[in-house]
């Protein structure tokens, strides 16, 4: 028993020698750690040795070029910018242009979402704001929300908004630097109203809403878009407007006998479509129109029936104008070389499927940026 004990303590010995000279080789080894880690916080990186304004710079080109939109978080977000480091960080939250432009999240009815509203919007100083609405036609904004972005209505530029009755009210006012305004008020239910404070006001959207036809300065538009609008309604509208250049119509459709509409001698872009796929096309929309400045049009097959050569024909001798492009949207009745031999002095003719309804052309056809149209020639003419 005795030799036993001897040899347990001798082996506590041995192992009380091991951890001393294992803890000295861990001191060694941090002291190699700390003067290895000097060594490296010693190293300038590159990247942050240039100065703020370089960086502020390159920043700018990690988001969508105003007045676009970005993510509000993830990839082209400016918070993952601030989010790298503490420098980074810095130089984000002091460049104004990051955080001129939101998208707006309807649906959200959280507090901290409004929060969150302020202060990016506070980030962007005194420059002229792009505010976006994600899913205008099914969200609205809260109370809270358009509170929030009330106090820096002088600096809107490109602003497309979902707002109830009430809100809507609350946003009448001098607004000097906005050009484009897109506008859905929900529900319907909607009060007399008119915005004449907006001096530069050039392009207008307006959803399918009841709104009084003093609205908006007609006149001084040169760009309008009217969603899920019926003939009757369009009509007293583009009476307004003799200095339209382009022109989109998303309709639904009424009976309607009036004189063709012959009063936009400017206008030179005109986009015709269904709202909602399962409307009834109509019967003679297009000879509504004498347009004779018209370059390009637009136009769902559906709305030329039953004989879409003729129809276009007389469009075309009505109004006296030269077309360089047309696109035709939606299943195709006709062989489209039927369109091109009909029209041979149309350089461009061109068909596109998949543009049924206003919906689709949202997803796959309009430009981000609010003042400019799809460039028509980047559509591929499809081989019959």
């Amino acid at each position: 028993m005795a030799s036993v004990r001897a040899a347990d303590r001798a082996r506590i010995e041995n192992i009380e020698a091991n951890i001393v000279l294992l803890k000295r080789s861990i001191r060694g080894l941090r002291a190699r750690k700390k003067k290895t880690q000097k060594q490296l916080n010693s190293y300038t990186y590159p990247v942050l040795t240039l100065p703020a304004e370089i960086v502020s710079e390159i920043f700018l080109h990690c988001i969508p070029v105003y007045p676009r939109c970005p993510s509000r978080t993830g990839r082209g977000s400016p918070l993952l910018l601030a989010q790298i480091c503490s420098e980074w960080r810095e130089v984000a939250l002091a460049t104004p242009a990051l955080w001129r432009a939101i998208s707006l999240d309807g649906c959200s009815e959280s507090e901290n979402y409004t929060n969150f509203l302020e202060s990016w919007l506070s980030r962007s100083g005194g420059l002229l704001l792009s505010i976006k609405m994600d899913d205008i036609y099914n969200c609205a904004l809260t109370s809270a929300d358009v509170e929030a972005i009330l106090p820096h209505r002088a600096r809107w530029e490109h602003v497309s908004l979902s707002i109830t009755p009430d809100d809507f009210l609350t946003i009448d006012g001098l607004m000097p630097q906005l050009r484009h305004f897109e506008i859905q008020v929900q529900n319907n239910d909607f009060r007399t109203a008119a915005f004449r404070n907006v001096p530069r006001l050039y392009a207008a959207t307006l959803w399918d809403f009841t709104y009084p036809t003093e609205l908006l300065p007609w006149a001084q538009l040169t760009s309008l878009t009217l969603v899920a609008k019926t003939p009757r309604d369009i009509r007293p509208i583009l009476k307004q407007t003799p200095h339209l250049v382009h022109c989109q119509l998303a309709v639904q459709f009424d009976f309607d006998e009036d004189p063709p509409i012959t009063n936009l001698l400017h206008l030179e872009s005109l986009i015709l479509m269904q709202h909602w796929v399962g409307d009834d096309p109509p019967v003679g929309y297009l000879d509504g129109f004498a347009l004779p400045a018209l370059r390009r049009l637009q136009i769902p097959d559906n709305f030329l029936r039953p004989d879409p050569v003729k129809v276009l024909a007389s469009f075309i001798s009505r109004s006296g104008c030269t077309l360089h492009e047309v696109l035709i949207t939606g299943e195709i009745t006709i062989p489209m070389r039927s369109y091109r031999l009909s029209f041979p002095n149309i350089p461009k003719f061109l068909f596109d499927r998949v543009l049924v309804d206003y919906m689709a052309w949202e997803v796959t056809v309009a430009e981000p940026d609010y003042h400019s149209s799809k460039n028509w020639s980047d559509v591929d003419s499809e081989s019959e």
